[in-house]
């Protein structure tokens, strides 16, 4: 007999009792403090630590995208830089005064490493340099000739660039890879502007002067004066108070243009701008 029986209580009886029984009052004191454990989230203890998210701030979404902004421009400003100046050829005796420095003409190395855009190149009056940036254009720097060379012009944008000349004389012929761009020279009495294709440009002491051999070219005077000069002409802007003088081109001067015509058809392509009829 079990332990239940014998003292007189069977299971049906405690099963009755507890069903017969109220249901006990909660302490009030108690579900104030399980209310403030679980705001505190101290009624479970979590498995692995919850860290709270933080609410992002505005400027740090505007320094993400000023950064991705900034690397998306610097791609594409890389991708539009157009090509690098190199040597084509070198002829005479002497040497290139590059920023100061003294390179001799026959160290093609020594005249490389120094060209960039903005360089200041000065010939000595036996030595000639000629340049390339390939697919663009070619420059003849002569005896005696100081100028600053302009950038390479960009392949999309950025299209115009500038350049300096202070003595000398600068043959210039135009590539196909430069259809669509401007290249100025600042001279002593005027600016060059040149749309192509095959030109020098002249600074003798007496003023700027300009020969167009073929293509278009202007000449910006004083006073925004601006002048454009014809293929097989050529025009001198004096310092002093002389009208500037418009006449064709000498024949020693057309033979020369017309040799770096031909170099240039050979070198960098066929011709896209040509003749321009007047």
């Amino acid at each position: 007999m079990s332990r239940e029986r014998r003292g007189g209580v069977g299971r049906g009886d405690v099963q009755q009792r507890v069903r017969d029984a109220a249901p006990p009052s909660p302490d009030p004191a108690f579900a104030v403090r399980l209310r403030e454990d679980f705001l505190r989230g101290g009624s479970m203890q979590a498995s692995a630590s919850v860290t709270p998210l933080k609410p992002r701030r505005a400027w740090q979404g505007f320094i993400a995208g000023a950064m991705a902004a900034a690397a998306a421009l610097a791609v594409i400003g890389g991708a539009n830089l157009g090509p690098r100046w190199t040597v084509h050829a070198v002829s005479g005796t002497g040497s290139a005064r590059m920023d100061g420095v003294v390179v001799d003409i026959a160290d093609r190395v020594g005249l490389l490493g120094r060209l960039h855009p903005g360089v200041d190149i000065e010939m000595s009056e036996a030595a000639q340099l000629d340049l390339e940036l390939p697919g663009v254009a070619l420059f003849q720097l002569t005896g005696g000739t100081r100028v600053v060379l302009p950038a390479s012009p960009g392949r999309w944008f950025a299209r115009s660039v500038r350049g300096r000349m202070d003595a000398g004389e600068l043959r210039i012929a135009t590539g196909p890879g430069f259809k669509g761009s401007q290249l100025s020279f600042v001279a002593a009495t005027s600016e060059v502007r040149i749309t192509g294709t095959t030109l020098a440009i002249l600074a003798p002491p007496e003023g700027t002067c300009v020969c167009v051999f073929e293509g278009r070219v202007e000449m910006r005077e004083s006073g925004d004066v601006v002048t454009p000069v014809p293929e097989g002409t050529r025009r001198v802007v004096y310092r002093d108070a002389r009208t500037p003088l418009t006449e064709a081109i000498r024949p020693m001067e057309s033979a020369k243009l017309g040799m770096l015509r031909e170099e240039a058809q050979r070198t960098l392509g066929p011709n896209t701008v040509g003749h321009i009829p007047n």
